[in-house]
Order: C-alpha cells, then structure tokens, then sequence
C-alpha cells in the first residue's frame, strides 16, 4: 500500500521541478499516522527525485520510528525518466536497511545490492 502510495506521489510531483511537496499520511480513518516529503531537482537532462515517509504518532511508535528514503538519479529523454540509479532507505530505531537498483540504459540490465 505504502509503495502504492509513493509511486503515485512521483506522478503527482513529476511536473513540479525544484519544488518540494509536503504530504500527511493516513489510512482510511486513520489521520496523523505520518508525513511524505518529496523533491524533484533537474539540471540539464539530469533529474533527482527524493522521496522522504516517517511514521509519527502511534504509528511511530508501533513501527520503531520508521522513515523510509527512496530515490532516482537519471536523465530525461524524450519527456521520459530514465533511471541509473534508485535507492531505497529504511530507518527504524533498530536497523538501516538500503536497497540499490543500478540501471543500464544502454545493455538493459538491472543489478540489485541489499545492505543491511
């Protein structure tokens, strides 16, 4: 649900270059469960889209003061995102977890590296 939610925080924000949007979360009823960030720069053909979720309230507490990070470097070419690279951040109180995805446009493969 939560990735859901970030993709279509991308799309919303895609045309908004230099600016940062501020999001609260919620889930049905659930209001103040946290706060989404994200900011997109480009410079030339190079583009950066970060994407910053923590968890407040009980919410915070129930999942350890999560806050995940998620972000893409690449070009744009043709008005489409071309990645090089994505990360993905997860923070709690007791771990750091990051996920890398490194993109070659050119021979199409994708590698993966987990660090935990």
């Amino acid at each position: 649900m939560v990735k859901r939610s970030l993709v279509a925080l991308f799309l919303l924000i895609s045309s908004l270059f230099g600016q940062t949007v501020t999001y609260d979360v919620s889930f049905g009823s659930l209001k103040g469960l946290g706060k989404a960030q994200a900011t997109m720069t480009k410079e030339g053909e190079m583009y950066l889209l970060a994407i910053d979720a923590y968890a407040l309230g009980v919410a915070g507490l129930l999942s350890q003061n999560r806050h995940d990070r998620y972000e893409s470097k690449g070009v744009i070419k043709e008005g489409v995102f071309l990645p090089s690279l994505h990360t993905a951040t997860t923070i709690t109180d007791k771990k750091n977890v990051e996920t890398r995805y490194i993109f070659d446009q050119q021979a199409h493969p994708v590698s993966y590296t987990h660090l935990a």
